[in-house]
Parts: structure tokens; C-alpha cells; sequence
């Protein structure tokens, strides 16, 4: 077999953005966390004065201390045991000491950690957090491609999904992008094996499983493993061919072996979420207008700043941005939109488009989704409803691939393009009569002096 240098160049531009995106680590070698944060907002640092500053330092973001607070130092502090040959078992620098390896975002048996033995803390975190859009891009052209779509729109897709609101929100923590990013590989995986089954396919399967479970975030770990499931039954439901019991088997087999090899994590993080006050610490959250996604933060999806940046010192809707971005870009929203005019023909669109609805059902304030939280289910009770947009994210991701990948191959479209056009075009046109005739509508309501930043903000989307 040949080897053909063209099939690279896509997989290549995928890399070489991702690398032009991280320009300041690469070149500065400035280290992706926000630690002007620790100096800017923390005692007792924020009472020295620094440089002429009155007190401490400008910073940029309040809403992302998390990441040098918890994950650098948790992640720091296993490597630093794992280096003196000790398990990481316990962190004595938090409150009177707690566990470490039994606190799930340590994410301490994550193989991405070799990094850590190998280069100084520093830059293997930069590589860390650089290996998050590389990975996901990749793993999700390479998906893409085998269900049939283009290399160029493969790679399309794969920067929406590495590049969208929520990817770039969520960057600088680690171990949500590093758990999301396996998914791609698991559906290929998944794809793979019904076609043939491969002893290399099983291992691939089983290793991406376990990487999205060991990377360090509980909630989106089984958010991938539950979709992964589903999709299985999905591609065993629509399969032609005649399936076998065997097929059942393998892939029972292959969950099994995950289940039995992720036990030296679950089983001591189950002990300590049992001894946890999380479920005491949220009893009111249902009262709270945060907890899922407002209904008006839909307009995110259009204009990602609408309510302005906590970046930019504007921010003026309910707490967090980073919970409610759902932002895929402009013109990746409307090729997806697009790809519903093959809904009939094409099962994917089937699949990604329903999948996409219902997901956003118990991202939003429904009946259905407050019931967990109602009926007090262990553990789904306790989370964060809106960070199931990861699964949104990453449907709407393949429907845009699959939306150009149908203009690309369609001929005489051009009745389509128009309506879905004229769509998009009336939304963005709702949106800016609202803004220019709110404040006839509502002069006296409190957000009436904000309208100004969604004006701007809706000029040039992000």
C-alpha cells in the first residue's frame, strides 16, 4: 500500500491551528492558567502593592480560579507522591487533610500524566492543555470520515468540536476537555468493531473509555460512557446486516474489562462523594434561576457575549457564563441547520438532531429535568444540569460537519439554502428589533441600561 502525503495535509492543518491558537505558550512560553487571578484576588497578595498598582494586580476572568486553586495544585501534589514512589493518597493542605487520589479531579491514573515525569510541571501543563484541542479535533475528523463525510468537512467539524463556547470556556481546567475529547475516538471505535472485530479496535475502545474516565471530571465521564452506550444500540438498531449474539458479547465484555480496570478509582471515590455534604450543600437549587439554563440564554447559540463577558467586565445575566455557552459559530450554526434537510435520507441526522433535543430538554428548566433533583437520585441530584451541553456541543459539531458535507455534494440547492438562510437571517433580525424596542417595551426593567453590550456584541459574534 502505498503511503499518500495528502492524506495528512487536513489532519496537519488541524495540528497547525490548534499550535497557532497557543502561540503565546509556544513562543512566550506563557503557562495556560489564569494565575493573574491568585495576585489579583487573593490575600494576601491583593494587598501589596505591585508595580504602582493601589493593591495587587489587574486580572481578567473572576469566574475561573478553579484551575489554580484545584486541578494544577491536586495534579502537582499527586505527581510530586507519585515521584517519591507514594500512591497519592491524601492532601494534607486542604482544611485538616482530605483525600487526593480519591478526589475524582486529581485525576491521578489519567495516562497523560507521563508528561509530568518527563518534562518540568510547567510545560507539561501548557502541553496538557495544548493536547486538548489537538486531540479532540483529530479524533473527531478521523470519526467523521469513516461515516462517509469529505476530509474538508471532517475537518470543519473537528474545529467546531475542539473550538466551540464551551471547549474554549472550559480550556484551562484539564480535565473536562481532556474527558469530553475521547468521545469521538470511543464512536470510532464503536464503528470499527461492528464493521470487523480487531483485537487493535477492542484495545482502542477500551484504552478511550478508560482515558475519559481517568481524565478527571465525574459528570462528563458518564455523560460519554452513558451517549457511547446509546449510540451502540443506535448503530445495532439501524445496522442491515443480521447481528449476532457475539456482537452483544464483545462489547459487554469490553464495558466489563473498563468497569473492572477503573475500579482503583471509582471505588474510593464512591466511598468519599458517600461521606460528602454535596447533597446537604443544594437543597435549594431548584429555587435558584442558575442551576439549568435560562430560556433566554438560548440567544447564546447565536451571539455568545449577548449578556456580555465576564472577561470584559460586562457580564450582566444570571452566574456563570461558562455554565450557559453553548456557541458554535455563525456559520457552523447554519450549515447545521442545513443538515436537516437531509433528516429523511440520512440516519445521522436522525440520531445527532434528536439526540441534540434531548439533551437541551434537561439542559433547560423542564418538568423532566427537575425531577432528579425532586426525586433526590444519588449522584445525578448533585450535579450541574448545564454541563450536559458537552453533548450538545458535540452533536451540533457533527451536524455541522454533515450540513456542509450536504451542501458540498448537493446540486441545484439553491431553494434550501435560501429558506435556511432566510431562517437564520430572521432570527438575527428578532433579536435586533427586541434590542431596539426594548426599551420602549420596558423602560423601567433593571437590564435596560445593558442593551447597549448585546447591541455590539451582536454586530460580530465571537
Amino acid at each position: 500500500m502505498k503511503f499518500d502525503i495528502k492524506t495528512l495535509k487536513y489532519p496537519v492543518f488541524l495540528i497547525f491551528v490548534s499550535l497557532f491558537f497557543f502561540w503565546p505558550f509556544i513562543v512566550k512560553g506563557k503557562i495556560p492558567i489564569p494565575a493573574d487571578t491568585i495576585v489579583g484576588m487573593y490575600h494576601p497578595w491583593r494587598d501589596v502593592v505591585w508595580d504602582g498598582y493601589t493593591a495587587g494586580v489587574p486580572f481578567k476572568n473572576p469566574l475561573i480560579t478553579d484551575p489554580v486553586r484545584q486541578q494544577y495544585v491536586w495534579k502537582e501534589l499527586a505527581i510530586e507522591q507519585y515521584k517519591k514512589l507514594q500512591w497519592p493518597l491524601w492532601n494534607p493542605y486542604t482544611h485538616s487533610g482530605m483525600p487526593l487520589l480519591a478526589n475524582f479531579q486529581t485525576a491521578a491514573f489519567y495516562p497523560a500524566n507521563s508528561l509530568f515525569f518527563i518534562l518540568n510541571f510547567k510545560t507539561a501543563w501548557g502541553i496538557f492543555i495544548l493536547l486538548q484541542p489537538i486531540l479532540a479535533s483529530l479524533f473527531m475528523y478521523y470519526y467523521l470520515e469513516n461515516i462517509g463525510l469529505k476530509k474538508i468537512a471532517a475537518a470543519f467539524g473537528g474545529l467546531v468540536f475542539a473550538f466551540s463556547g464551551f471547549s474554549t470556556a472550559w480550556l484551562e481546567w484539564g480535565n473536562i476537555g481532556h474527558t469530553l475529547l475521547w468521545l469521538p475516538l470511543i464512536l470510532l471505535s464503536i464503528e470499527k468493531l461492528l464493521k470487523k472485530k480487531s483485537k487493535l479496535w477492542s484495545l482502542i475502545f477500551v484504552f478511550s473509555l478508560i482515558s475519559s474516565f481517568f481524565a478527571g471530571h465525574l459528570q462528563t465521564s458518564f455523560y460519554v460512557i452513558l451517549f457511547s452506550a446509546v449510540y451502540l444500540v443506535f448503530k445495532l438498531l439501524v445496522s442491515k446486516k443480521k447481528i449476532k449474539f457475539q456482537d452483544y458479547s464483545l462489547f459487554l465484555i469490553l464495558y466489563s474489562l473498563f468497569l473492572f480496570i477503573t475500579a482503583i478509582q471509582w471505588l474510593p471515590t464512591l466511598e468519599l462523594i458517600f461521606h460528602s455534604a454535596r447533597n446537604i450543600d443544594i437543597t435549594e437549587v431548584l429555587q435558584r434561576n442558575n442551576w439549568f439554563l435560562p430560556f433566554k440564554h438560548l440567544i447564546q447559540l447565536i451571539a455568545p457575549d449577548f449578556f456580555g463577558n465576564p472577561a470584559t467586565g460586562n457580564y450582566w445575566s444570571e452566574w456563570n457564563y461558562g455554565e450557559f455557552v453553548s456557541f458554535v459559530g455563525v456559520i457552523p450554526l447554519f450549515f447545521a441547520i442545513y443538515s436537516l434537510w437531509d433528516f429523511k435520507k440520512n440516519k445521522f441526522v436522525i440520531f445527532f438532531s434528536l439526540a441534540c433535543l434531548f439533551f437541551l430538554s434537561f439542559a433547560l428548566p423542564t418538568p423532566w429535568a427537575k425531577l432528579p433533583y425532586l426525586l433526590n437520585f444519588p449522584f445525578i441530584s448533585s450535579a450541574q444540569p448545564t454541563r450536559i451541553l458537552c453533548l450538545i456541543i458535540f452533536c451540533l459539531a457533527v451536524l455541522v460537519a454533515i450540513g456542509l458535507n450536504y451542501f458540498i455534494n448537493s446540486k441545484k440547492q439553491t431553494k434550501k439554502l435560501i429558506i435556511t438562510a432566510i431562517f437564520s437571517g430572521v432570527v438575527i433580525f428578532l433579536l435586533w428589533l427586541f434590542c431596539l424596542n426594548a426599551p420602549l417595551l420596558y423602560p423601567k426593567a433593571p437590564w435596560f441600561g445593558n442593551l447597549a453590550i448585546a447591541q455590539r456584541n451582536l454586530i460580530l459574534p465571537q
